[in-house]
Formats: structure tokens, C-alpha cells, sequence
């Protein structure tokens, strides 16, 4: 190995090793969670029937796929009750209905669902309870729909397509911007490899999405072997609808690729396939979480794809520089290898500049829309990766910096000054800092593929938000002190659903839980209520009654014990009224904007005066130069007026909606009817999710209690 070589062995061993460092920064472990979340459902979840209802209705946030959406009606022992069916209703593609059988005999049953949305393709399934009768049972927890791939495979499927986009977006553009003009200086070699690239770039595109369109497929049927569900996937689902729109996008590419190497220098060709190019991310975009936006959809959708397009401009032109730039530039001698990178680092340096303020601001409103605060940076699956990725970017920002602040400079000092190590001494620190760059900016890919697999920040902040009445109780014995919090579904005066969690270590066998309830006005008027416990390996006790039935303030004393070893007891007051609590607004971030249609000629003044300030500022003589940055500026600042203009007012967009009509269900003899479990939400604020995981683990096979809060398990994929 010469010393002219821009990066021997050795940096190529040290960029694998930083790879696969970083790599296990990046690829941890994680789980996906609901997109298409549960709203409500008639009858609500854990609610006490008189009689047999002939139906069932499921409402959810996003629009549901017929083809992969349904239900099963499970008895006590989780077996399926046949004689059930369910399909999307005609008239509201966001609505489940599920048509019972006859004949259902008393006892408690679990309505088991799963889900495709047609807003962003990612699957959910989730279970609740009811009950017809004297109710009060548990309900089956369902493990037939817990399956799909892994959610390693999710994420890699998803980073393999983004990394073929990136390649495919970049090929052409970096070629007739970067490249061609610096060919006169390479020879024709580098036309010879510039075809090789693309021609790879589009096959990886192509492989990367196949490998995302058979693990979608998998997951659509809830299968772990990759490419079930294939036919339904890609004929009857708005995934595979735009999954053939992204293979049209890059056969049209690749057969224009190759009527451009026939004819070169043709300009009409020329920006037709930048116009294809520029095209390809926008499939992704039209499947992501900005397609699900409820308000402003258009605008967030190409907001996304700028960001998507800046990126694997960037990106890919990265891989065309190590793929190509670089392998010609290392057969030259010093003098030629420091012309061809004169010409070559300072134009890719300026489509980065653009790319990095196009993902800057874009990148800002996606950060907004879908994490909203730091909470959601810092409490959040969505915002620790969301994180990650801005870690990984640092470092790129400072690589970049240093080759438009220093290296730029370096190869471009004195070039008449005839100097062969000045080539070689600067070749090899471009080659190391492309290296790295290379290597961060596949993590940062491989970080995007998490991130669309992940439920929203907003969204997960807002399922964790408790739906029902808590009242957390500090418990002493004679020599000890125990934590526990009780919890109240829906929280209003009537049937409710009762759950204690006791804090510390696992209680021993035969502990019983019971709550001394004093009415409203009374103090010496008690009654008990006796809570079961859920497992003998659970610190967990539910009862489900109408024992609290009157608005106003209840006196409640909770008694966990043992007789004969332990007794542990705390009061505290429970205000109870008509309709359940809202969750507290204060606890959710504030809506972010949303944005009409006009909102989309912002945005594009928004990128052309970046791309005229930055086109202007590092080319020409001064005077123009200043002319250009201050007609950018003006152009940005149009665009930032129009978006602000196009704003939608949250008010108006997302207006209270009307108190819930859940049609009353009779309690059998024992007191007030069922009420609605779903709580009309403050102007700009909505539930996202209602489910939440218990505390002491998720789902199981076997026969447990429903979910806190609202009796309802929920997951995604």
C-alpha cells in the first residue's frame, strides 16, 4: 500500500469497527406500540349487561384496512365462540362491527381485536372485557395476536429500504451537480463507475423494498414467517397500493438512467430524472406517522418528504462519494487528485448546506408534531431513539464543518503551485472524514427505521395519562410502611371496576385487601367491600360493583392483612361525580400547528430561498453574492409568512366533541346503569390511546384481570 492511497487497510478495519460499535448504541432492543389506537367501544370496556347485546362497535384514531382488520369473542377459558363476525362499517372506515351470535348465556367474555391502519400501515391489536349477567368475572387474555416479526426485523427491513433510497435519490443528482463537472480532471472512469453505483443503487433500493414489503406482510396477519399474508398485503392494503408506486418510481429511474447513458448532456433529460428522483421519497411519506395527521395532513405529509429527500441527498451522496468520487480520485497523481477534489468538495459542500437547513427546519416541525415537549423526549420509546439520532448527527455536523471550513480550503490554497503531497496529505484526511461520516450517517438511518415503528411521543404521553379515579394510600402496620394506589374505572358514581396495586415485596398467600366505604353526609354508616386478588404471585386485588353510587366525598379506608400475622391500613377521601374525570390538559403537550393547503407554496419558498441563499453565497463575485443571500432571505421569509397565514386554528380544527352516547346498559338489580367511559376532552387536546400495560408485566397467556384503568391491553407493531 502506497502512501498516495487515500485510506488503507487499516481505516478500512477502523470504519468497520466504528460501525459496529455504534451499531450497538443505535440497535438496542424495543418494542413498537399502537398506531391505530382504541377510542371507545359499545359496550365500553368492563361494562355489566343485563341481557346479551346482538353486536358490538369498536371506534379507533385512524382508519382501519378491511382486508386486515377484525375480532374474535373469546369465552372464560379463551376459547373463540363461533358464530362471530366483524368487518369494517361502510360508512365509517374507522369504526369496528362485530355481529354476536345468539343464544350468549351469562358470564364474562373478551372481545379479542386486531388492526391494519390505513393512515400509516402499522398493525395493533388489543383486547377488553365484558360482562352479561351478574358479571364480576376475569377475562381471558388472548395470545393468538400477540405474533408478528420481531421488532429487530421491523427496524432492519425498514433502515435496508431507506438505505437503498438514499443511494437511488442521491445517483443522479450528485453526478450532473458534483461529478460530471469534475470529469474533464478523471477521465472517462468515472462515468464507467458512476454507472456501476447507480445501477447497485437501484438494486439495493429494490431488495431493501422487498425485504420491508414481506415483513409488512407478516405483520398484517399477526405471522412470524416472513411473506405470509402477501396477496392481501399487496392487492387489498393502501401499503401495497404505494409499495407499487415506490417499484414504478424506480423502474421509470432506471430506465431513464439508461437513456441518459445513451444521450448524455441532454437538459431536458437531465431534470427529468431529477424530477423522478426528487419523487421517490414521497411513497414513504404517504405511509408514515405525518399521513395519520388528523388536520394539516398535506402540509405534514411534504414536510416529511422534504425531510426524507434532504436526507438521502445527504446520505447518498455520501455513499457516491466513497463509491465513486473517491476509488477514481485515488488513481490520479497529487497534482490531479488535488484539481478533481477542488472541483468536487466545494459543490457537494453547498448541496449540503441546502439539505442541512431543508432537515433543519423540517426536522423541527416532525420533532414538534409527533414528541410536542421534552417529557416526551425523555419519557418516551419515541424520544429516547428520537434522541439517539440527534446524538449521531452532532458528530456529522461537526465532519461536514470541517470539510467545507478546512479541507475545502486546504485542496483549494494555491493550485497553481505544482505540490504532489499537498494532494495526498489532503486526499487521505477527505477519504477518513467521508469514512466516518459514512458510517454515522447509515446509524442514522438505521435510527429513522426505528423511529417509524414507534407510536408518537404525543400518543404515548397521552395513553399513559389515567383514564379513571386514583387515590394512592400510604399504609402502616405496627412496624412497616407499604405504598398502594387504588383505582377507580370509569371513576364516576355508579359501576366501577376496582383495582389495588400494592407496592414492595410479593404479599404471602391468603392476604386479603378490603375497603370500609362511608357514604357521602354520614359518619357512622360503613359498609365493606372485599377485594379479590388477581395471583397468588401479584400484589393485584380487583372487585367490579356499585357499591359507591352517590355523588359527593366517600371516606375510604383500605385494609391489606393477614390474620393472625400482619395488618396494614391507611384512609383517604374520594370525591366521586356524575361522569368520569377528564384526564388533566395541563399533563399534555400543547397541539402542535397544523397547516392548510396554502401552507404547501410556504413551504416550497421555504426550500428555494435556502437553495438561492446558499446557491448565491458561495459562488460569484461579492457584490452578487450579497444580492443572492438577501433575495433568499427575503423568499424564506415569504415562505415562514405564508405558513403562518396557513395555520390552523386548533379551536376550530379539533372542536369539543359531544359527550359520548353509550347506550345505557342495565345492571342487573343491583344499582345505576352503566356510564360513558369515554370523557369529552378541552379544545385542542384528545385521548390518543387508552390502554396501559399493567405494572406488574404485560400480556400472558393464561386468565388475568383486564388492564388498569379502562380493562383494555393494547399493542402494536
Amino acid at each position: 500500500m502506497t502512501p498516495s492511497a487515500f485510506a488503507g487497510r487499516g481505516l478500512g478495519f477502523r470504519v468497520l469497527l466504528l460501525l459496529l460499535v455504534a451499531l450497538s448504541f443505535v440497535a438496542r432492543p424495543g418494542s413498537a406500540s399502537a398506531h391505530a389506537a382504541f377510542l371507545r367501544s359499545d359496550p365500553a370496556p368492563n361494562a355489566v349487561l343485563a341481557t346479551a347485546p346482538d353486536r358490538i362497535q369498536i371506534w379507533f384514531f385512524e382508519p382501519l384496512e378491511a382486508a386486515a382488520t377484525g375480532a374474535d369473542l373469546l369465552d372464560l377459558s379463551g376459547a373463540e365462540i363461533a358464530g362471530t363476525t366483524a368487518r369494517v362499517a361502510d360508512d365509517d372506515d374507522h369504526r369496528l362491527d362485530i355481529v354476536l351470535p345468539a343464544g350468549l348465556t351469562d358470564g364474562t367474555y373478551t372481545v379479542s381485536w386486531r388492526n391494519l391502519s390505513a393512515a400509516d400501515g402499522h398493525t395493533t391489536d388489543g383486547y377488553f372485557g365484558f360482562s352479561v349477567g351478574a358479571g364480576g368475572g376475569a377475562v381471558a387474555v388472548p395470545t393468538a395476536n400477540a405474533g408478528g416479526p420481531p421488532a429487530w426485523q421491523r427496524t432492519a427491513s425498514r433502515w435496508a429500504a431507506l438505505l437503498g433510497l438514499a443511494a437511488a435519490v442521491a445517483a443522479w443528482p450528485i453526478w450532473i451537480l458534483v461529478l460530471r463537472p469534475a470529469g474533464a480532471v478523471a477521465g472517462p472512469g468515472i462515468s464507467r463507475r458512476a454507472r456501476r453505483f447507480a445501477a447497485g443503487a437501484l438494486i439495493a433500493a429494490v431488495v431493501g423494498n422487498l425485504a420491508a414489503l414481506l415483513v409488512q406482510a407478516a405483520a398484517t396477519v399477526g405471522s412470524t414467517r416472513l411473506g405470509d399474508g402477501l396477496p392481501t398485503t399487496l392487492f387489498d392494503t393502501r401499503y401495497g397500493r404505494l409499495w407499487w408506486l415506490r417499484i414504478g418510481l424506480l423502474l421509470v429511474l432506471g430506465i431513464a438512467l439508461a437513456i441518459v447513458a445513451r444521450w448524455p448532456h441532454r437538459r431536458a433529460v437531465d431534470h427529468a430524472v431529477v424530477a423522478v428522483s426528487v419523487a421517490l421519497p414521497l411513497p414513504f411519506s404517504l405511509i408514515s406517522h405525518a399521513s395519520a395527521q388528523a388536520t394539516g395532513r398535506a402540509v405534514a405529509v411534504a414536510a416529511d418528504a422534504l425531510h426524507l429527500l434532504g436526507a438521502s441527498v445527504w446520505a447518498g451522496g455520501l455513499f457516491v462519494l466513497a463509491g465513486v468520487l473517491l476509488p477514481e480520485a485515488r488513481r490520479l497523481p497529487g497534482d490531479e487528485r488535488r484539481a478533481i477534489l477542488a472541483r468536487s468538495i466545494p459543490r457537494f459542500s453547498a448541496i449540503a448546506l441546502v439539505a442541512w437547513a431543508v432537515l433543519g427546519f423540517t426536522g423541527l416541525y416532525s420533532a414538534w408534531l409527533h414528541a410536542g415537549t421534552l417529557d416526551g423526549l425523555r419519557d418516551t420509546a419515541y424520544g429516547a431513539t428520537l434522541t439517539r439520532k440527534l446524538l449521531l448527527l452532532a458528530p456529522l455536523l461537526v465532519l461536514g464543518a470541517v470539510n467545507v471550513l478546512v479541507v475545502s480550503r486546504g485542496v483549494g490554497r494555491h493550485p497553481t503551485t505544482p505540490d504532489p503531497d499537498v494532494g495526498q496529505i489532503w486526499g487521505r484526511r477527505f477519504a477518513a472524514i467521508v469514512g466516518a461520516e459514512v458510517v454515522l450517517v447509515t446509524l442514522v438511518l438505521l435510527t429513522v427505521g426505528r423511529l417509524t415503528s414507534q407510536e408518537p411521543a404525543r400518543a404515548e404521553l397521552a395513553a399513559a395519562l389515567p383514564t379513571g379515579l386514583t387515590a394512592n394510600f400510604s399504609l402502616a402496620s405496627k412496624d412497616n410502611l407499604r405504598a398502594a394506589t387504588l383505582t377507580l374505572a370509569p371513576g364516576a358514581a355508579g359501576l366501577n371496576r376496582f383495582r389495588l396495586d400494592v407496592a414492595g415485596d410479593p404479599l404471602p398467600d391468603r392476604t386479603d385487601a378490603l375497603l370500609r366505604v362511608t357514604p357521602p353526609g354520614q359518619t357512622g354508616a360503613r359498609s365493606e367491600i372485599d377485594l379479590a386478588r388477581e395471583s397468588v404471585t401479584a400484589n393485584v386485588f380487583v372487585y367490579d360493583g356499585t357499591d359507591l353510587a352517590l355523588t359527593g366525598e366517600w371516606g375510604i379506608e383500605l385494609i391489606v392483612r393477614r390474620i393472625g400475622a400482619f395488618t396494614f391500613a391507611g384512609t383517604q377521601p374520594l370525591v366521586l361525580s356524575a361522569a368520569p374525570p377528564l384526564p388533566d390538559p395541563d399533563a399534555l403537550p400543547d397541539p402542535a400547528w397544523s397547516f392548510n393547503r396554502g401552507g404547501l407554496v410556504g413551504l416550497g419558498l421555504l426550500v428555494a430561498g435556502v437553495a438561492m441563499a446558499v446557491g448565491t453565497g458561495t459562488a460569484g463575485r461579492r457584490p452578487s453574492r450579497w444580492r443572492g443571500a438577501g433575495l433568499g432571505a427575503a423568499t424564506f421569509a415569504l415562505g415562514a409568512l405564508l405558513l403562518v397565514q396557513a395555520r390552523i386554528d386548533p379551536n376550530a380544527a379539533e372542536p369539543a366533541p359531544e359527550p359520548l352516547a353509550v347506550p345505557a346498559a342495565q345492571v342487573p338489580a343491583l344499582g345505576p346503569t352503566t356510564v360513558p367511559t369515554t370523557p369529552t376532552m378541552p379544545p385542542g387536546h384528545r385521548i390518543l390511546a387508552l390502554g396501559s400495560p399493567p405494572p406488574h408485566g404485560g400480556m400472558h397467556p393464561g386468565v388475568a384481570s383486564p388492564a388498569p384503568h379502562d380493562g383494555m391491553e393494547m399493542t402494536g407493531k
